[in-house]
This record gives structure tokens, sequence and C-alpha cells, in this order.
């Protein structure tokens, strides 16, 4: 699972299916690459911060290193 790089922001709404970095704790599936489908509101890259809002149906999401164990966590039970 990949940490929050400092400097980068989770950009929702602009990941081709199965090319996500992780999926916010709501999403059906627990993270990397599980996209279903492009453009996917819950999944989300990282993007240089400022480069999201730039972006059509792009959305900066509110990720915290606690959100990013949560899903960690929820991706190994998965498992």
């Amino acid at each position: 699972m990949p940490e929050l790089p400092s400097g980068w922001e989770a950009c929702g709404g602009v990941a081709k299916a199965g090319m996500n970095d992780c999926a916010v704790k709501t999403s059906l599936h627990a993270c990397v690459g599980m996209a279903k489908k492009d453009g996917e509101p819950d999944s989300y890259v990282f993007l240089p911060k400022g480069l999201c809002a730039k972006i059509s149906n792009g959305a900066v999401l509110a990720i915290t290193k606690q959100d990013m164990a949560d899903m960690k966590a929820k991706m190994m039970k998965k498992m």
C-alpha cells in the first residue's frame, strides 16, 4: 500500500480501471489497482498538490495517515 507522499494529494475520479493508487474507506474494494472502471470517484491516484484541481472530474480527497492505516488493515483482512 502506498504512503501519502509529502507535497502530493489524493485525486479521486481520474484513475483508469486497475490503475488507482488506493481508495477511500467507503469504497467496495480494498486498494491498489482494484478500481473496476475508469473514473471511480472513490478511487484515487497521488498527484502533485494543485494538479488535481486542474483536471476535469478531479476531486481532491482528504486522506490522513490514519485513513491509510485503516485501509491497509481492510486490505489485509481480505487476503
